[in-house]
């Protein structure tokens, strides 16, 4: 009875190879799920360059990454390593989405892999730049006006400040404007600005525009910083 209790295990009770095996093919696959993850950040700006990359437990896999809807997958085989990478150079409204990958043995494609968890991959525009005209300063109750550029037409911009959000200004162009006409001390700070598109994540903040408060109760100043 000893025996038959310990069927299929080797010393000190572990589970053999073989028997493991047999309850991978018992449980209608033959390799477990791969992790999948996507390098260097799941979000990413438009143009931007990722790679998702699929994991599997042995050498000489075949890897397929679908996409949800989208029929088709991509294929890569990977006969050394354990690790298949898709890269994607230039990333498209297209390429925004869930991934999920799997793969099989290259010498036998009978027996698959479970499915991967999903992975998002997170769209998001190019950064956006901030300029303040006039550029060289403004007293308390002067006026000021705070301008946005995108790389995109047909945005949205919103400029943030510490504390504060101004109201979105949709734009046909490539740029927005925000009027201060009347400076007050708590428009001093530091001002950001993402845009936004329906379906897609806000904009990498700009390192944009910054607006110091005066020296010395002097009053009140804006001051354009250096913006990326």
């Amino acid at each position: 009875m000893t025996d038959a209790l310990n069927w299929g295990r080797g010393r000190r009770g572990a589970v053999s190879p073989l028997f493991n095996s047999c309850l991978l093919l018992k449980a209608g696959r033959e390799y477990p799920k791969p992790p999948i993850w996507v390098s260097p950040s799941r979000v990413v700006a438009l143009g931007g360059s990722v790679t998702i990359r699929c994991e599997g437990l042995y050498p000489g896999m075949e890897f397929f990454l679908r996409k949800a809807g989208h029929p088709n997958p991509q294929v890569r085989p990977v006969p050394d390593g354990t690790v298949a990478e898709f890269p994607v150079p230039s990333v498209s409204w297209e390429d925004g989405g869930n991934y999920t990958c799997d793969y099989h043995s290259i010498t036998d494609q009978n027996h698959w892999s479970d499915p991967s968890d999903p992975v998002e991959m997170i769209l998001s525009y190019p950064k956006p730049s901030i300029s303040l005209s006039p550029s060289g300063g403004v007293s308390l109750g002067g006026a000021v006006t705070i301008w946005c550029r995108g790389q995109r037409l047909g945005v949205r911009f919103v400029l943030n400040k510490e504390r504060r959000h101004f109201p979105p200004v949709d734009s046909d162009g490539f740029e927005a404007v925000f009027p201060i006409s009347n400076v007050r001390r708590e428009h001093g700070g530091r001002d950001t600005q993402p845009g936004s598109r329906d379906g897609v994540t806000g904009g990498f903040p700009s390192q944009g525009g910054a607006a110091a408060p005066g020296d010395s109760g002097q009053g009140s100043y804006f001051n354009a910083a250096p913006c990326a």
